[in-house]
């Protein structure tokens, strides 16, 4: 470390300036001292200013004997248009194999794990196919909001800044067709075959969010608007969901979906592949109405505590016949106890290898920008006005009603257990299982079952049910004060023994297939539960 410490030093100079570009031309020589050196520049600077850099840069300072390479942050633009104007202007002082364009989200080990778990292992590749997989999830979330980097952010919005390159890059990964080696320009080719088979997003397949300020006991969250350096009136989503898909033989009619937030009550990011349901599952029985309990999922966890897991079924020993949900688990800190390198220390070795496999070809960011541009323009032309969620909260409530409306539930739900309601006999009773959640209330037991049962016990409309069971979504079980201050009009005990209620009445009702509540609008179910 210390050798290397002495390699470095600190140069200060204009941006736009050829001039303070040749005094560290001349540096940099003294530095070589005749022999033959390399040149890597690192561009993690305002997007305003790429150009400037690298024109001086490549005029003055490149290297005289050897290879000289750019490494570009993103934002790589903000549309179609200003990408592809980018993309030119860098162009005009380099080559493309010259631009690295960097996401660090590709340097990843559970990233770079994907290819391998897939390509390597005879018992997924033939699963990997629109016939066993029902649908994909790419979820990242933060907890904590813009701080710092509101400005900045407002600009940009999370559809920009994590969507349309880190999550849009793994599905990409993820979703190819095996290519024909692990070359870079191989690997490449088919990430923007998959790219260029998918449709633009459409508004109705996206919901957006913005978060509130919110107060949990003594402490207060502020809201996205409170930070001095965004608008009051800004409507720049801090989330958003998103369902695509890719329209080739492999992945026709499956769902990907996308779920990207600021501020809500976790940090995370993986990627969750859920199979489809045992076609005449001969333990249907046990796991009551709610099939999703009995269906496999791959999990692959990029951050924190990096993992990957498979959801299995399997017998309870003992002498009845009682069903399990295990996990398969790979634990990346017990299994390999020696330091992860961070992403950008493999970039940057790659980087200086002259390894391209994980940068963004320019073909690949035009057919990125291509499916985001049309949607990104609505939303700001029609103003569409984000859904507001509570910081620390789970998100908009809408985007469990757009997985919905594709038979599906997002997978990163956690499943409470039972002893955090009362009446819990009777909610075991109910679901089967010796676990419930507010998505088993809305998908298994169905909303309108729920509702009516609770017509019939309490003075409730049909608003304050609907709020109810989007606060125990949002919120989880046991946060009954917020899930109190959501409804509005009700007190805690009351949304405790109502929710318990209805959970211990449902049972006077046929519990309905799932495909009779998933897919109906916000509205829809209202005029069910009326």
């Amino acid at each position: 470390m210390d050798e290397f410490l002495k390699r470095c030093f600190y140069h200060s100079g204009q941006y736009n300036s050829e001039e303070h570009f040749a005094e560290l031309d001349i540096k940099l020589k003294e530095k070589e001292a005749g022999r033959k050196s390399n040149r890597l520049f690192y561009l993690s600077i305002p997007p305003n200013i790429f150009v400037d850099v690298v024109k001086c840069a490549s005029l003055r300072a490149s290297s005289a004997s050897g290879w000289t390479r750019v490494i570009v942050e993103k934002p790589f633009g903000r549309d179609s248009e200003s990408s592809g104007e980018l993309t030119r202007s860098l162009k005009q002082y380099l080559r493309e194999d010259q631009i690295f364009r960097i996401d660090h989200y590709l340097g990843k080990e559970l990233v770079e794990n994907l290819s391998v778990l897939r390509f390597s292992n005879l018992v997924f590749e033939p699963l990997w196919s629109r016939n066993y997989i029902r649908s994909v999830q790419f979820i990242f979330s933060e907890d904590f909001g813009t701080e710092g980097r509101g400005g900045y952010f407002d600009h940009y919005g999370i559809i920009r800044d994590i969507m349309q390159n880190h999550l849009l890059q793994i599905l990409a990964l993820f979703a190819m067709e095996t290519p024909v080696s692990l070359d870079a320009e191989d690997i490449r080719n088919e990430k923007v075959k998959v790219l260029r088979s998918m449709k633009p997003l459409q508004l109705e397949d996206v919901n957006i969010g913005q978060y509130k300020g919110h107060s949990k006991g003594s402490r207060s969250y502020p809201a996205y608007t409170d930070d001095p350096t965004v608008p009051k009136d800004s409507l720049t989503p801090t989330f958003a969901a998103a369902v695509l898909f890719i329209n080739n033989a492999r992945w026709d009619g499956v769902p990907f979906l996308m779920k990207a937030g600021k501020a809500l009550h976790t940090k995370r990011a993986e990627i969750r592949v859920q199979f489809r349901h045992v076609p005449g599952n001969l333990y249907r029985r046990n796991f009551g109405t709610d099939l999703d309990k009995a269906t496999n999922e791959l999990v692959l966890r990029v951050q924190p505590d990096e993992a990957i897991y498979l959801k299995i079924n399997n017998k309870v020993p003992g002498l009845g016949m009682r069903l399990d949900r295990s996990d398969l688990n790979l634990l990346y800190r017990s299994r390999y106890p020696r330091e992860i390198p961070d992403a950008y220390e493999r970039l940057l070795l790659d980087a200086i290898e002259g390894e391209r496999r994980l940068f963004i070809r320019s073909d690949e960011l035009d057919a990125a920008w291509s499916l985001f541009t049309p949607l990104l323009k609505e939303l700001e032309e029609k103003k569409i006005v984000p859904e507001l969620y509570p910081y620390g909260s789970r998100g908009p409530v809408g985007a469990h009603y757009l997985a919905a409306k594709y038979n599906v539930r997002w997978g990163d739900l956690r499943t409470p257990e039972v002893s955090n309601c009362r009446n819990s006999s009777s909610l075991m009773s109910t679901s089967g299982c010796s676990s419930f959640d507010a998505s088993a209330a809305i998908c298994t037991l169905g909303m309108p079952v729920l509702l009516k049962a609770a017509f019939r016990i309490a003075n409730w409309n049909a608003d304050e049910e609907i709020l109810l069971l989007e606060a125990i979504e949002m919120y989880g079980f046991g946060n009954w004060n917020e899930v109190a201050e959501h409804v509005g009009t009700k007190s805690k005990s009351q949304c405790i023994d109502h929710f318990n209620a209805a959970c211990m009445n449902s049972p006077c009702f046929p519990l309905p297939d799932m495909s009779h509540v998933m897919g109906k609008s916000r509205e829809e179910l209202l005029a069910m539960a009326k």
